[in-house]
């Protein structure tokens, strides 16, 4: 059985593109960083945003940590920065479309690219975007898809919006991508309530959270960490199914191990490995 891709990394920090003096704060605080070209930086800095981005992807001791969120209307200038760069984890590509995404492919075939679904017409187009070669999951731009909706954020419309946000589930899985990544929260200050919607959305089926903060970090961090039973328990799994030779296989309990179960597992071990201790 080939092993399912490695998602991203569980907390992904946004830190503003032109803001260079944050970069490695964030760095160190996070699991991963999106350096952002986009909404976080005004028209009039972006230029000097990219060059920064550029020049410390560069520099950096852990390129495999940094994504850069790059913007549809801005595109062409940031793929013409992103070319002297090499070795970052991938491109966070906000208002994905089928079309944004073939021409980051054209332009930057190497590089594997979040999804960001931001829009109500995209939604139509979930599938034909999983398909696409340089996908590696969606996000969530939670913001502007329910402001493009018309849909406000209440307790009566609560399940509106997680039924919004499994489609990106859904189609991640159903198309054999990693789990997408979690909207952010806006509460820096409320830990409790943090940990509480991290968890909900987990429980959905996200397999990592962006954060503007450094403080949410560590909570986010915590919630995807899994715990030691479930990470000796999809060891144990992977070594049976070894131990058969990639064939049918059943575990110490007698019980037949099957292809989700073994997905399940690498997602596990994939988690263990990602979240800093």
């Amino acid at each position: 059985m080939a092993m399912m891709p490695t998602g991203p990394a569980p907390v992904l920090l946004y830190v503003p593109g032109d803001r260079p003096d944050r970069f490695a704060k964030a760095e160190a605080a996070s699991t991963g960083v999106i350096l952002d070209l986009e909404d976080a930086v005004a028209p009039e800095n972006k230029a000097e945003a990219r060059e920064a981005v550029a020049a410390y992807i560069s520099s950096s001791g852990a390129p495999h940590k940094l994504w850069v969120r790059v913007g549809r209307m801005t595109l062409a200038e940031d793929i013409a920065a992103l070319r002297a760069c090499s070795g970052y984890a991938g491109i966070m590509l906000a208002d994905a479309s089928p079309e944004t995404l073939a021409i980051l492919h054209a332009e930057l075939p190497e590089a594997p690219v979040l999804a960001l679904v931001e829009s109500a017409s995209i939604l139509g187009r979930l599938a034909e975007m999983a398909a696409a070669p340089n996908i590696l999951t969606f996000g969530v731009g939670e913001v502007d898809l329910l402001a493009d909706l018309g849909l406000r954020r209440t307790d009566g419309t609560a399940h509106i919006i997680d039924a919004l946000r499994f489609r990106m589930v859904e189609a991640a899985a159903a198309a054999g991508l990693p789990a997408p990544v979690a909207p952010t929260s806006l509460d820096v200050r409320d830990t409790a309530s943090l940990a509480e919607s991290t968890r909900h959305l987990r429980d959905l089926g996200f397999g990592s959270r962006t954060a503007i903060h450094p403080a949410q970090c560590a909570i986010v961090a915590e919630v995807f960490r899994p715990t030691v039973d479930e990470v000796a328990r999809a060891q144990a799994l992977m070594a049976a199914y070894e131990r058969a030779g990639g064939a049918v296989a059943v575990d110490d309990d007698g019980q037949f191990i099957d292809a989700a179960v073994l997905r399940q597992a690498q997602a596990t071990l994939a988690r263990h490995e990602g979240v800093a201790p």
